[in-house]
C-alpha cells in the first residue's frame, strides 16, 4: 500500500481513481529519467571550456572578394544614381557606377558585381554626383533632392 501513493497519474472516471503499482512504477520511473537527465545537462553545463584564441586575416587590405548588388529604384532616373565606394583605411571615395549596369525607363535597376578590397567601408547609393563643382547645378539638385523619392526594392546583395 506504500508504494502506490507514489502514481502520479491521475485517473479521469470515479471508478479508476485507485492508485496502482504499476503507476507507482511508472511515476518512479519517468522521475528517475527526468533527475539523469538534469544531472547529465548540468555536468554537460559545467564542461564547457572557452578558448581565447585570435586568428588573423593576413590578406587584409590587400585581397578582394566580390560583392553582388540587384537593386530596383522605383521613381529615380538612371542619370540621378551614383554608386560610391568608400574604403575606411585608404580614406577615399570612388565612384563605381561604370561597373554596374543601370536600366530602366520610369524607375532604375542598378545591377552588378564588383571587386572590393577586405577593408572596412561602404557602399553607397547617391541622389547626386560626389564630385559636383558647379554651385548652380548644386543648388538646382538640391532643391531637387527634397522632392525625389529613393524607395527602392532590393532584388539581391
Amino acid at each position: 500500500m506504500g508504494f502506490k501513493r507514489y502514481d502520479a497519474f491521475s485517473k479521469s472516471s470515479t471508478g479508476t481513481s485507485v492508485q496502482t503499482v504499476e503507476g507507482a512504477a511508472l511515476s518512479i520511473s519517468a522521475f528517475i529519467f527526468m533527475l539523469v537527465l538534469a544531472v547529465l545537462e548540468l555536468y554537460s553545463f559545467f564542461q564547457v571550456s572557452v578558448v581565447e584564441q585570435i586568428v588573423l586575416d593576413n590578406d587584409f587590405g590587400t585581397a578582394q572578394t566580390n560583392f553582388s548588388l540587384d537593386i530596383d529604384f522605383v521613381a529615380l532616373k538612371c542619370d540621378q544614381v551614383h554608386v560610391i565606394l568608400e574604403q575606411t583605411l585608404k580614406k577615399e571615395h570612388q565612384e563605381v557606377t561604370s561597373m554596374f549596369s543601370l536600366s530602366g525607363t520610369s524607375g532604375c535597376n542598378v545591377k552588378g558585381t564588383i571587386p572590393i578590397p577586405k577593408d572596412s567601408g561602404s557602399l553607397s547609393v547617391a541622389y547626386m554626383h560626389p564630385t559636383s563643382k558647379s554651385t548652380l547645378r548644386l543648388l538646382k539638385d538640391l532643391s531637387d533632392m527634397f522632392s525625389f523619392d529613393t524607395s527602392h526594392k532590393i532584388n539581391s546583395l
